[in-house]
């Protein structure tokens, strides 16, 4: 799987692109990447990359962020941040921001990216709910990449309302070494959930998830 930036409107044998949204692209974002690049290893096709709607070029990781990173086992050297681009978001299949603010400006970026544009909580709520959907099989057949993001951008507008903060993964800064080990978790927790979600509708065709 690699780590390039992305790009959007598929032809046959293009990469299905992933596009994870924080502030300085230096805590959430690369942490929330690279947990799910572990989820979907294995599976073709696919690229996942980081930007900060804040960011400035070439900062690297935060100290206690890199500290996460080791202690979920996931390969954190040599992040550096990047700025997120309008052009990214419009080629990006998938963007994945850690709060509404940041999906509000990556859709102010890009309006037309508004179907496949989720805070990571709104995108492991949408796609649970579609995999759990109808007579509990979801919806009867393997369903694509891009596929299952439109059923989660169908869904997301029916599941019942939550308030708008719980669609949030706060920024841990300032925090203690307790509350960047919350956000840590929390972060992996939404990751596994996505990706379970992923494989119960059949959308990563011969994977085989990480032990």
């Amino acid at each position: 799987m690699s780590h390039a930036a992305p790009t959007g409107q598929r032809g046959a044998g293009q990469a299905f692109r992933v596009l994870v949204v924080c502030s300085a692209d230096r805590w959430r974002a690369p942490l929330a990447a690279r947990l799910l690049a572990r989820e979907l290893e294995g599976v073709e096709g696919v690229e996942i990359a980081s930007a900060g709607t804040a960011a400035e070029p070439g900062v690297p990781l935060e100290t206690l962020a890199a500290a996460e990173a080791a202690r979920l086992g996931v390969e954190a050297a040599g992040h550096t941040s990047r700025p997120l681009l309008p052009a990214e978001v419009e080629r990006a299949d998938l963007v994945i921001a850690l709060e509404r603010e940041h999906r509000a400006v990556a859709v102010t970026f890009a309006p037309s990216a508004a179907r496949r544009t989720f805070t990571l909580v709104e995108l492991a709520r949408a796609l649970a709910a579609v995999a759990t959907s109808s007579d509990g099989t979801g919806p009867g057949r393997a369903l694509g990449l891009q596929d299952a993001v439109a059923a989660a951008a169908d869904m997301r507008g029916l599941l019942p309302p939550v308030r708008g903060p719980e669609l949030d993964i706060p920024d841990p800064m300032r925090r203690s070494p307790v509350g960047h080990r919350r956000t840590g978790d929390a972060i992996r927790a939404r990751v596994a959930e996505v990706a379970a979600a992923l494989r119960a509708l059949r959308a990563l065709p011969g994977h085989v998830p990480p032990t």
